[in-house]
Protein backbone atom coordinates (compact mmCIF):
# COMPACT_ATOMS: atom_id res chain seq x y z
CA UNK A 1 0.00 0.00 0.00
CA UNK A 2 1.46 2.98 -1.25
CA UNK A 3 1.97 5.96 1.66
CA UNK A 4 1.91 9.38 0.71
CA UNK A 5 5.03 11.11 1.88
CA UNK A 6 3.35 13.99 3.93
CA UNK A 7 4.15 14.79 7.60
CA UNK A 8 3.38 11.86 9.90
CA UNK A 9 1.05 12.52 13.05
CA UNK A 10 3.67 12.10 16.03
CA UNK A 11 2.35 10.63 18.93
CA UNK A 12 2.90 12.16 22.16
CA UNK A 13 6.34 10.85 24.39
CA UNK A 14 6.05 8.42 26.93
CA UNK A 15 6.76 9.85 30.40
CA UNK A 16 8.29 6.77 31.48
CA UNK A 17 11.89 5.26 30.63
CA UNK A 18 10.86 1.61 29.42
CA UNK A 19 8.17 0.18 27.39
CA UNK A 20 7.33 -2.28 24.66
CA UNK A 21 9.65 -2.15 21.33
CA UNK A 22 9.00 -4.41 18.35
CA UNK A 23 12.12 -6.15 16.57
CA UNK A 24 11.22 -6.08 13.34
CA UNK A 25 12.36 -9.64 10.76
CA UNK A 26 14.98 -9.82 13.65
CA UNK A 27 18.06 -11.97 12.76
CA UNK A 28 18.80 -15.29 13.79
CA UNK A 29 21.81 -14.94 16.76
CA UNK A 30 20.78 -11.30 17.13
CA UNK A 31 21.49 -9.97 20.68
CA UNK A 32 19.21 -7.30 20.37
CA UNK A 33 16.41 -8.56 21.93
CA UNK A 34 18.38 -9.62 25.24
CA UNK A 35 19.75 -6.08 25.44
CA UNK A 36 16.65 -4.62 25.68
CA UNK A 37 15.06 -6.88 28.12
CA UNK A 38 18.26 -6.11 30.60
CA UNK A 39 17.29 -2.62 30.09
CA UNK A 40 13.85 -3.38 31.24
CA UNK A 41 12.22 -3.09 27.97
CA UNK A 42 9.72 -5.91 27.00
CA UNK A 43 10.47 -7.16 23.64
CA UNK A 44 8.24 -8.29 20.40
CA UNK A 45 9.26 -10.05 17.27
CA UNK A 46 7.60 -9.11 13.71
CA UNK A 47 8.55 -11.41 11.28
CA UNK A 48 7.04 -12.88 8.14
CA UNK A 49 7.40 -16.76 8.63
CA UNK A 50 5.92 -18.32 11.94
CA UNK A 51 8.60 -20.35 12.51
CA UNK A 52 10.95 -17.57 12.86
CA UNK A 53 9.27 -16.23 15.41
CA UNK A 54 8.29 -17.48 19.57
CA UNK A 55 11.75 -17.91 20.33
CA UNK A 56 12.50 -17.52 24.25
CA UNK A 57 14.70 -14.70 23.44
CA UNK A 58 11.70 -12.77 22.74
CA UNK A 59 8.44 -11.41 25.40
CA UNK A 60 6.12 -11.86 22.52
CA UNK A 61 5.86 -12.22 18.71
CA UNK A 62 3.76 -11.22 15.56
CA UNK A 63 3.32 -12.85 12.32
CA UNK A 64 2.80 -10.20 9.58
CA UNK A 65 1.31 -11.92 7.40
CA UNK A 66 0.52 -9.11 4.64
CA UNK A 67 -1.73 -6.80 6.34
CA UNK A 68 -0.08 -4.28 7.60
CA UNK A 69 -3.40 -3.14 9.52
CA UNK A 70 -3.69 -6.43 11.06
CA UNK A 71 -0.42 -6.32 12.39
CA UNK A 72 -0.09 -2.51 13.46
CA UNK A 73 -3.23 -3.66 15.24
CA UNK A 74 -1.65 -6.27 17.12
CA UNK A 75 1.64 -4.22 18.04
CA UNK A 76 -1.35 -1.57 19.10
CA UNK A 77 -3.04 -4.33 21.47
CA UNK A 78 0.74 -5.18 23.18
CA UNK A 79 1.44 -1.80 24.22
CA UNK A 80 4.26 -1.56 21.76
CA UNK A 81 6.09 2.42 22.37
CA UNK A 82 9.32 1.62 20.31
CA UNK A 83 9.98 0.06 16.83
CA UNK A 84 13.66 -1.21 15.82
CA UNK A 85 13.96 -2.73 12.46
CA UNK A 86 16.09 -6.34 13.39
CA UNK A 87 17.68 -6.39 10.04
CA UNK A 88 18.01 -5.00 6.86
CA UNK A 89 15.19 -6.85 5.54
CA UNK A 90 13.48 -5.39 8.27
CA UNK A 91 13.77 -1.51 7.62
CA UNK A 92 11.07 -1.16 5.00
CA UNK A 93 8.46 -2.62 7.01
CA UNK A 94 9.65 -0.93 10.39
CA UNK A 95 9.05 2.09 8.65
CA UNK A 96 5.62 1.46 7.71
CA UNK A 97 4.65 0.39 11.07
CA UNK A 98 6.26 3.10 13.08
CA UNK A 99 4.49 5.90 10.47
CA UNK A 100 0.94 3.48 11.33
CA UNK A 101 2.06 4.31 15.04
CA UNK A 102 2.38 7.80 14.74
CA UNK A 103 6.14 7.28 15.94
CA UNK A 104 8.08 7.23 12.52
CA UNK A 105 11.33 6.25 11.84
CA UNK A 106 11.50 7.67 8.66
CA UNK A 107 9.13 8.02 5.50
CA UNK A 108 7.86 4.73 4.09
CA UNK A 109 8.48 6.01 0.81
CA UNK A 110 12.08 6.26 1.34
CA UNK A 111 12.86 2.88 3.08
CA UNK A 112 15.30 2.09 0.14
CA UNK A 113 17.56 5.25 0.99
CA UNK A 114 18.23 3.56 4.82
CA UNK A 115 19.43 0.32 3.88
CA UNK A 116 20.15 0.14 0.14
CA UNK A 117 23.56 1.32 -1.35
CA UNK A 118 22.75 0.94 -4.66
CA UNK A 119 19.79 3.69 -3.94
CA UNK A 120 22.23 5.65 -1.26
CA UNK A 121 24.83 6.57 -4.10
CA UNK A 122 22.29 8.85 -6.52
CA UNK A 123 20.08 10.20 -3.48
CA UNK A 124 23.48 11.61 -1.92
CA UNK A 125 24.72 12.71 -4.96
CA UNK A 126 21.61 14.87 -5.66
CA UNK A 127 22.26 16.63 -2.26
CA UNK A 128 25.80 17.34 -3.33
CA UNK A 129 27.44 14.52 -0.48
CA UNK A 130 30.33 12.47 -1.86
CA UNK A 131 30.12 8.57 -1.91
CA UNK A 132 32.58 6.49 -2.24
CA UNK A 133 34.19 5.91 -5.61
CA UNK A 134 36.43 2.65 -5.68
CA UNK A 135 40.10 2.85 -7.42
CA UNK A 136 40.57 0.68 -10.16
CA UNK A 137 43.73 -0.31 -11.99
CA UNK A 138 47.61 -0.46 -10.83
CA UNK A 139 48.04 3.44 -11.19
CA UNK A 140 45.11 4.29 -8.68
CA UNK A 141 46.27 5.98 -5.53
CA UNK A 142 45.79 2.95 -2.59
CA UNK A 143 42.73 2.35 -0.96
CA UNK A 144 41.51 5.34 1.15
CA UNK A 145 40.96 4.30 4.82
CA UNK A 146 37.74 2.89 5.93
CA UNK A 147 36.00 3.73 9.12
CA UNK A 148 32.71 2.61 11.29
CA UNK A 149 30.67 5.62 12.08
CA UNK A 150 27.55 4.88 14.59
CA UNK A 151 24.84 7.39 15.31
CA UNK A 152 21.78 7.59 16.49
CA UNK A 153 18.58 10.45 16.01
CA UNK A 154 15.56 11.86 17.69
CA UNK A 155 13.20 14.62 16.71
CA UNK A 156 14.09 17.40 18.09
CA UNK A 157 12.16 20.47 19.67
CA UNK A 158 11.54 21.88 16.57
CA UNK A 159 10.27 19.01 15.10
CA UNK A 160 13.67 18.71 12.56
CA UNK A 161 15.61 15.31 13.89
CA UNK A 162 19.16 15.69 15.89
CA UNK A 163 21.48 13.37 14.78
CA UNK A 164 24.28 12.47 17.60
CA UNK A 165 27.69 10.44 16.35
CA UNK A 166 28.05 8.09 19.27
CA UNK A 167 30.98 6.18 18.24
CA UNK A 168 33.92 5.63 15.39
CA UNK A 169 36.13 2.87 14.47
CA UNK A 170 39.39 2.09 12.35
CA UNK A 171 39.46 -0.40 10.58
CA UNK A 172 42.61 -1.97 9.95
CA UNK A 173 42.96 -4.77 6.65
CA UNK A 174 45.83 -7.31 5.51
CA UNK A 175 46.92 -6.39 1.86
CA UNK A 176 44.15 -8.70 0.50
CA UNK A 177 42.03 -6.43 1.80
CA UNK A 178 40.92 -9.13 5.40
CA UNK A 179 39.51 -6.96 7.77
CA UNK A 180 42.33 -7.54 10.65
CA UNK A 181 41.19 -5.31 13.67
CA UNK A 182 38.98 -2.39 14.25
CA UNK A 183 39.81 0.33 16.81
CA UNK A 184 37.64 2.66 18.58
CA UNK A 185 38.79 6.25 17.72
CA UNK A 186 39.29 8.45 20.62
CA UNK A 187 36.44 11.30 20.66
CA UNK A 188 39.25 14.04 20.79
CA UNK A 189 41.12 13.20 17.58
CA UNK A 190 40.83 14.81 15.04
CA UNK A 191 39.55 12.48 12.53
CA UNK A 192 36.66 11.64 14.62
CA UNK A 193 35.43 15.22 14.59
CA UNK A 194 35.85 15.43 10.93
CA UNK A 195 33.56 12.17 10.47
CA UNK A 196 30.99 13.34 13.22
CA UNK A 197 30.68 16.67 11.14
CA UNK A 198 30.46 14.82 7.69
CA UNK A 199 27.84 12.54 9.23
CA UNK A 200 24.51 14.59 9.86
CA UNK A 201 24.09 15.92 6.29
CA UNK A 202 24.03 12.07 5.19
CA UNK A 203 21.69 11.19 7.63
CA UNK A 204 19.38 14.34 6.66
CA UNK A 205 19.73 13.22 3.08
CA UNK A 206 18.25 9.91 3.42
CA UNK A 207 15.63 10.70 5.36
CA UNK A 208 16.37 9.87 9.06
CA UNK A 209 14.05 10.93 11.58
CA UNK A 210 14.38 8.68 14.61
CA UNK A 211 16.87 5.40 15.66
CA UNK A 212 20.31 4.23 14.68
CA UNK A 213 22.57 4.00 11.90
CA UNK A 214 25.99 2.10 11.35
CA UNK A 215 27.90 3.92 8.77
CA UNK A 216 31.01 2.71 6.92
CA UNK A 217 32.70 5.60 5.49
CA UNK A 218 35.84 5.98 3.10
CA UNK A 219 38.30 8.73 4.13
CA UNK A 220 41.66 10.30 2.45
CA UNK A 221 43.49 13.40 3.09
CA UNK A 222 42.84 14.37 -0.68
CA UNK A 223 39.37 13.94 -0.97
CA UNK A 224 38.05 14.08 2.37
CA UNK A 225 34.90 11.37 3.87
CA UNK A 226 33.02 9.79 1.47
CA UNK A 227 30.15 7.29 2.32
CA UNK A 228 30.55 3.92 1.08
CA UNK A 229 26.94 2.44 2.73
CA UNK A 230 24.47 3.60 5.74
CA UNK A 231 22.08 1.05 7.43
CA UNK A 232 19.19 1.58 9.90
CA UNK A 233 19.72 -0.97 12.12
CA UNK A 234 21.23 -1.17 15.56
CA UNK A 235 24.69 -2.27 15.93
CA UNK A 236 25.79 -5.02 17.90
CA UNK A 237 29.61 -6.69 18.85
CA UNK A 238 30.99 -8.49 22.18
CA UNK A 239 32.23 -4.91 21.94
CA UNK A 240 29.62 -3.47 23.31
CA UNK A 241 29.85 -3.59 26.93
CA UNK A 242 33.50 -2.80 26.76
CA UNK A 243 32.25 0.39 24.41
CA UNK A 244 30.19 1.54 27.56
CA UNK A 245 33.28 0.89 29.63
CA UNK A 246 35.73 2.93 28.07
CA UNK A 247 33.31 5.95 27.20
CA UNK A 248 29.96 5.61 29.14
CA UNK A 249 27.80 4.44 26.08
CA UNK A 250 25.42 2.39 26.14
CA UNK A 251 24.51 1.41 22.48
CA UNK A 252 21.20 -0.56 23.72
CA UNK A 253 19.97 2.59 26.33
CA UNK A 254 20.93 5.02 23.66
CA UNK A 255 18.47 3.28 20.73
CA UNK A 256 15.84 3.09 23.28
CA UNK A 257 16.26 6.64 24.57
CA UNK A 258 15.44 8.13 20.59
CA UNK A 259 11.75 6.19 22.22
CA UNK A 260 11.49 8.81 25.44
CA UNK A 261 11.74 12.34 26.52
CA UNK A 262 15.46 13.14 26.81
CA UNK A 263 16.70 13.09 30.86
CA UNK A 264 18.55 15.89 32.36
CA UNK A 265 21.09 13.82 33.58
CA UNK A 266 23.76 13.06 31.37
CA UNK A 267 26.09 9.59 31.03
CA UNK A 268 29.78 10.38 32.88
CA UNK A 269 32.78 9.70 30.06
CA UNK A 270 35.14 6.97 30.36
CA UNK A 271 38.63 7.41 30.77
CA UNK A 272 40.09 9.52 28.10
CA UNK A 273 42.74 7.38 26.78
CA UNK A 274 41.40 4.30 28.02
CA UNK A 275 41.06 2.03 24.61
CA UNK A 276 38.91 -1.06 22.99
CA UNK A 277 40.00 -3.02 20.26
CA UNK A 278 37.87 -5.51 17.93
CA UNK A 279 40.28 -8.22 16.58
CA UNK A 280 39.36 -10.07 13.56
CA UNK A 281 39.47 -13.66 12.95
CA UNK A 282 38.66 -15.37 9.73
CA UNK A 283 36.79 -18.72 10.10
CA UNK A 284 36.92 -20.85 7.31
CA UNK A 285 39.19 -23.77 5.95
CA UNK A 286 38.60 -26.61 8.49
CA UNK A 287 40.20 -24.74 11.14
CA UNK A 288 40.14 -26.29 14.51
CA UNK A 289 39.51 -23.99 17.02
CA UNK A 290 35.90 -23.15 18.94
CA UNK A 291 35.87 -23.34 22.81
CA UNK A 292 39.23 -24.38 22.87
CA UNK A 293 40.52 -21.53 21.45
CA UNK A 294 38.21 -18.78 23.19
CA UNK A 295 39.75 -20.71 26.66
CA UNK A 296 43.90 -19.51 25.70
CA UNK A 297 42.03 -16.16 24.53
CA UNK A 298 40.60 -15.35 27.75
CA UNK A 299 43.32 -15.89 29.68
CA UNK A 300 44.68 -12.82 28.44
CA UNK A 301 45.03 -9.88 30.48
CA UNK A 302 43.20 -6.88 28.02
CA UNK A 303 40.95 -9.44 26.51
CA UNK A 304 37.45 -8.43 28.00
CA UNK A 305 34.60 -10.26 25.31
CA UNK A 306 35.10 -12.61 22.59
CA UNK A 307 32.41 -13.98 20.12
CA UNK A 308 29.61 -16.84 21.39
CA UNK A 309 31.15 -19.57 18.93
CA UNK A 310 34.59 -19.61 20.76
CA UNK A 311 32.71 -20.07 24.07
CA UNK A 312 30.41 -22.87 22.49
CA UNK A 313 27.66 -20.95 21.85
CA UNK A 314 27.46 -20.41 18.29
CA UNK A 315 23.88 -19.08 17.71
CA UNK A 316 21.54 -20.60 15.04
CA UNK A 317 21.81 -19.14 11.76
CA UNK A 318 24.92 -17.54 12.43
CA UNK A 319 27.07 -17.27 9.04
CA UNK A 320 29.73 -14.40 10.14
CA UNK A 321 32.48 -14.14 8.23
CA UNK A 322 35.11 -13.44 11.37
CA UNK A 323 35.05 -14.13 14.71
CA UNK A 324 35.76 -11.83 17.11
CA UNK A 325 38.03 -10.78 20.44
CA UNK A 326 37.99 -7.92 22.38
CA UNK A 327 40.57 -6.29 23.77
CA UNK A 328 40.22 -3.01 26.45
CA UNK A 329 42.47 -1.53 28.56
CA UNK A 330 44.16 2.27 29.84
CA UNK A 331 47.60 1.13 28.31
CA UNK A 332 48.20 0.96 24.74
CA UNK A 333 51.35 -1.16 25.21
CA UNK A 334 49.19 -3.76 26.96
CA UNK A 335 46.48 -3.84 24.05
CA UNK A 336 49.20 -4.25 21.58
CA UNK A 337 51.14 -7.10 22.99
CA UNK A 338 47.75 -8.95 23.68
CA UNK A 339 46.73 -8.28 20.12
CA UNK A 340 49.99 -9.89 19.03
CA UNK A 341 49.56 -12.60 20.77
CA UNK A 342 45.78 -13.07 19.93
CA UNK A 343 46.80 -13.19 16.10
CA UNK A 344 50.26 -15.28 17.10
CA UNK A 345 48.05 -17.88 18.34
CA UNK A 346 45.45 -18.32 15.82
CA UNK A 347 47.81 -18.03 12.83
CA UNK A 348 50.21 -21.16 14.64
CA UNK A 349 47.98 -23.35 13.67
CA UNK A 350 44.71 -22.97 15.71
CA UNK A 351 42.77 -21.26 13.69
CA UNK A 352 44.17 -22.29 10.41
CA UNK A 353 44.47 -18.15 8.67
CA UNK A 354 47.39 -17.30 6.40
CA UNK A 355 49.76 -14.97 8.43
CA UNK A 356 49.54 -11.88 6.81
Amino acid sequence: MAIASTAPVVASPCATTTGTVALVAPCDGSSHAEAFERRGWHTVAVGCEASALGRAAYGDSVEHRGSLRQTVKALRGLGVSAVVAGSAAGVGLADRIAWHLGMPLGDPETSRWRHDRGVQAPVLARAGIPVDDPCQGPTERPPARRFVVNSVSRPGADGHPVHVVTDVWAETRSGDQLLLRTDLLDRHEPLTRVLSAFMPAVLDALGVMRGPVTARVAHDELRGPRLVSALAVPGSSPADEALRVATGYDRAADVLDTWTPPTPARRVPGPDGHRVVRVHLRRGGGAAGGPRLGHVLRRLPTVVAVSPDLLGRTPPGDDARYREVVLSDGDPAAIEADYRTVRDVALGGVHGEQRH
